[in-house]
């Protein structure tokens, strides 16, 4: 993942100096997230082109304003694995990589913004990492 800068200096970037207007971003991408995880997972997993093609369209902007490039690389090239004869592994390998990514930006936002633990009700070191 490219870490030109990070999640929680571009969500101040977006944010204008708004300190509410900050905190509700994190929190958005934070469900965002977490909700990528499960869609990709699924819709890969189901070969769902409707999902996959929804997600590319829902997260692009995302990915492009917190200069998540591999993870946009990943999710724009997913279409291939919605071939009847993809490997197994090749489609696994794929939803471990999104996951991962996923995690590394949940971890972000939990590291920064300290209320998402208690607004998603997560103990210190529990969670989906």
């Amino acid at each position: 993942m490219k870490k030109s800068k990070n999640i929680q200096t571009k969500i101040k970037e977006l944010s204008l100096g708004d300190n509410r207007l900050e905190t509700d971003l994190a929190h958005l991408y934070f469900q965002s997230f977490l909700d990528l995880k499960e869609k990709y997972a699924s819709g890969i997993r189901t070969k769902n082109s409707e999902c996959i093609r929804f997600i590319r369209h829902k997260y692009r902007s995302s990915f492009f304003m917190l200069g998540l490039t591999e993870l946009q690389l990943i999710i724009d090239n997913s279409s291939d694995l919605l071939a009847p004869d993809t490997p197994p592994i090749a489609t696994q390998r794929s939803v471990e990589k999104v996951s991962k990514l996923c995690d590394q930006v949940l971890k972000q936002l939990l590291r920064a913004y300290p209320s998402l633990n208690e607004a998603y009700s997560l103990r210190p070191g529990q969670a989906f990492v």
